[in-house]
């Protein structure tokens, strides 16, 4: 089921809801994986509806868009970035990378959070139509 821009409105405090869970999620670290699928659906279900809107309610979906595309990339970065230090551990190499991916963790998880208690978008393309597009020469 698709969310429509009227569903939305009538929950936006599930929404938000539903992104301190993730957050939650995050936190928690071995439960990041569950909070990567809801990031991940999320994002995809406001896609279609960042095009529509305009004022309060742009507003809200850009939020809550930009910061469910924080944590999936930060997830997947994550993932990627553990999997090589696992592979370099023996020499080395990877105890420093492992240590530089979980303070990077850190500071993305923490960053978000501040974030979300603020109101503000995080700094990710979020593919809106809005964003200005570069002319082709």
């Amino acid at each position: 089921m698709q969310l429509t821009l009227s569903d939305f409105n009538e929950h936006k405090n599930a929404q938000k809801l539903i992104l301190w869970i993730s957050y939650g999620f995050y936190v928690l670290f071995l439960t990041a994986p569950i909070g990567f699928v809801i990031s991940l659906l999320k994002s995809r279900e406001y896609k279609p509806l960042l095009s529509k809107p305009e004022g309060e309610e742009r507003e809200l979906l850009e939020i809550l868009a930009s910061h469910h595309q924080w944590l999936s990339t930060t997830f997947l970065v994550t993932f990627v970035f553990a999997m090589i230090s696992a592979g370099t551990f023996y020499y080395g190499f990877g105890i420093v990378l492992a240590v530089g991916t979980a303070i990077w963790w850190i500071y993305r998880i923490g960053r978000g959070i501040i974030g979300l208690v603020e109101h503000k978008s995080m700094p990710v393309w979020t593919g809106t139509a809005s964003e200005e597009k570069v002319p082709s020469q």
